[in-house]
């Protein structure tokens, strides 16, 4: 995330979080957990673990956010 904010000069927010909150957020604390916000704060998506094809789900969802 780091070199893609850098890269893009995209104004990208990240956060590590604990367990618990993966459990607020309704996450899954034993899974990897990506969850990806939009500008208003609204969800735009959610990633467990490290399935295949993971990169690609994740930049059809930024890329558009980001323009």
């Amino acid at each position: 995330m780091r070199r893609v904010a850098s890269l893009t000069g995209a104004p990208l927010r990240w956060a590590m979080g604990s367990p618990d909150l993966a459990r607020r957020l309704r996450g899954r604390e034993r899974d990897a957990t990506l969850l990806l916000f939009d500008g208003q704060g609204r969800r735009a998506g959610s990633f467990y673990g490290a399935p295949p094809g993971l990169h690609a789900e994740v930049e059809a969802i930024l890329l558009p956010l980001l323009e």
